[in-house]
């Protein structure tokens, strides 16, 4: 319990972080994407030198060694922070009351990157109890070491395509690339099985250890960590977007949301792939799983018919101000202060900062006539 709450803190607050230095820079995808890719270098070290320590020390020395690099690391922490601004502090009175309403958050953007985040965490999680005798079976592993490179196979192509699907995410589009994942995922997953209806055209894949069947597991391993790469990097971007025009504050919010869902995701994904695995067999359990994906990919497409065009939300950048605003004659623009609360540009703006402006004469976002 102890370690899900200190992991909820710390991603929390590096998603904020991250928010904050990059997002007005567009660089806010491909940070995530290294960050990441960093992840997938600790799936891919992690199980091996677990399997080591292990082995030389028992079952607390994997536990004792993580721990003493954490301490290793404390103090160099202050010494890489040493730059971070801290975020202005917020007047609480003022910022209950200019909190926006839930219902300002359910934009496109963010209802969609969220729901593609939760099924990020099911795709996820609904192949780890059940994979690994899967393909022990099929690719006839004998040995421990075979079935722990295949397993690395995804988590290094997800390694590896992290910092280029964010890059792609900040000089393209988060939609596009979020449903190209999609639809990648739900065609490894039908490849991992595989869908039973090809056994009359390929009998000789449902043949245990057969070469074929090494290489499509081993296709279908590569497509799910691109697809991974692909679906996830963008959807934290996207939710930020999708609520940029509610002020700074508003990336708490969606910082929060974005791993409640994930990991609410991987939650449940363990017991969904384990009741379609078990219930359905492999091939149309994994199928199983693709077919969400792609109802969510379809009624995602038909939804975006009537949503905005993407990146058409007026953007806040950290200090309050409405990029692209004009000051209309007559009308002294407002700007959002640290509070989530808009104060008038004659000069309060000072005020505003302590939390001193009466937020009864603030409007998020409008202008006050003079």
């Amino acid at each position: 319990m102890r370690q899900g709450i200190c992991e909820a803190v710390q991603n929390t607050v590096l998603l904020l972080y991250a928010t904050d230095e990059f997002e007005e820079q567009g660089l806010l995808a491909t940070v995530m994407g290294w960050e990441e890719s960093c992840a997938g270098l600790g799936f891919i070290v992690g199980p091996s030198a677990g399997a080591i320590l292990y082995q030389a020390g028992g079952f607390g020395a994997p536990f004792l060694a993580l721990g003493l690099a954490f301490l290793a690391l404390l103090p160099f922490i202050p010494f890489a922070l040493r730059n971070v601004k801290p975020r202005l502090p917020h007047h609480a009175a003022a910022r209950k009351e200019a909190r926006p309403p839930w219902r300002a958050y359910l934009t496109y953007d963010v209802v969609n990157a969220a729901l593609g985040t939760l099924l990020m965490g099911i795709s996820f999680g609904s192949i780890m109890p059940t994979l690994g005798a899967h393909l022990q079976k099929r690719l006839h592993l004998t040995k421990e070491w075979t079935l722990g490179a295949v397993y690395t196979i995804p988590a290094l192509v997800y390694g590896v395509a992290c910092p280029l699907a964010g890059i792609l995410a900040d000089r393209g589009s988060y939609r596009a690339l979020m449903r190209f994942g999609y639809s990648l995922l739900a065609a490894a997953f039908c490849m991992m099985g595989p869908i039973p209806i090809l056994r009359p055209v390929l009998p000789v894949l449902w043949v245990p250890g057969h070469p074929a069947a090494w290489v499509w597991a081993i296709v279908a391993m590569v497509m799910f960590g691109i697809g991974g790469a692909c679906g996830f990097v963008p959807t934290m971007p996207a939710m930020q977007r999708g609520a940029a025009h509610l002020g700074p504050a508003a990336s708490e919010v969606i910082a929060s949301v974005y791993w409640t869902v994930y990991f609410a995701g991987e939650g449940i994904g363990p017991s969904i792939g384990t009741l379609f695995v078990s219930g359905l067999g492999a091939g149309w359990g994994y199928t199983g799983v693709a077919v969400i994906l792609v109802s969510f990919l379809e009624a995602s497409r038909q939804h975006a018919k009537w949503a905005p065009p993407e990146n058409s939300l007026p953007r806040v950048d950290a200090h309050g101000h409405v990029e692209g605003a004009k000051e209309p004659e007559g009308v002294a623009m407002q700007t959002l202060d640290s509070t989530g609360a808009a104060a008038v540009d004659n000069g309060v703006e000072g005020d505003a900062e302590e939390g001193n402006v009466d937020s009864r004469d603030s409007v998020p976002l409008l202008g006050k006539r003079q």
